[in-house]
């Protein structure tokens, strides 16, 4: 039997989208405050989320389609804070993602700590990457694994829109 594929998520720009109030479609999105708890400190986020982004990832991971992990600079804060507030169920975080700096500020390290975790965690699978910052060195990159792949990269603004909803479950799928 083969491994289901992965599929590896983004959260700022891809579940949780920028939505500008002036466009047509900013009544599709639900917007969340996210309290953060991060070594006594609470901090609040605005999130806004399309219910239909939602329900696609619950019901990819509930039938089965892939596993769903979280690929975020959100780190376990994917799992233990943004996850329950927007009604997703519990995904594993891939990896978290490594600070830089001293003396308790936190600098993070380029988005691309990502490209070393799909390596190693996808190596030979099928899989899918949904984040706001691919470019074009790094698809590269990632077309060349071993394994089929597909790469989504959304707009910020709307985030995961339904036709790369579809596109993903047409791969998984596949």
């Amino acid at each position: 039997m083969t491994e289901r594929p992965i599929l590896f998520l983004d959260i700022d720009g891809v579940v949780n989208a920028f939505p500008k109030k002036h466009k047509k479609n900013y009544a599709e999105y639900v917007r969340y405050d996210v309290p953060v708890h991060d070594d006594g400190v609470v901090t609040v986020f605005p999130i806004h989320v399309r219910p239909q982004v939602i329900d696609f990832i619950n019901r990819v991971h509930r039938e089965g389609l892939a596993q769903v992990r979280w690929l975020t600079t959100w780190g376990r804060f994917a799992r233990t804070d943004f996850a329950p507030a927007v009604g997703l169920d519990d995904f594993p975080v891939a990896a978290e993602p490594a600070p830089l700096g001293s003396k308790g500020r936190k600098v993070w390290l380029p988005t691309w700590w990502k490209l070393a975790v799909i390596r190693e965690q996808a190596a030979g699978r099928r899989f899918v990457f949904a984040d706001d910052d691919l470019g074009q060195e790094t698809r590269a990159i990632l077309k060349a694994l071993p394994g089929e792949s597909l790469l989504i990269t959304p707009f910020q603004t709307p985030g995961l829109e339904d036709w790369q909803l579809d596109k993903i479950e047409v791969f998984l799928k596949g």
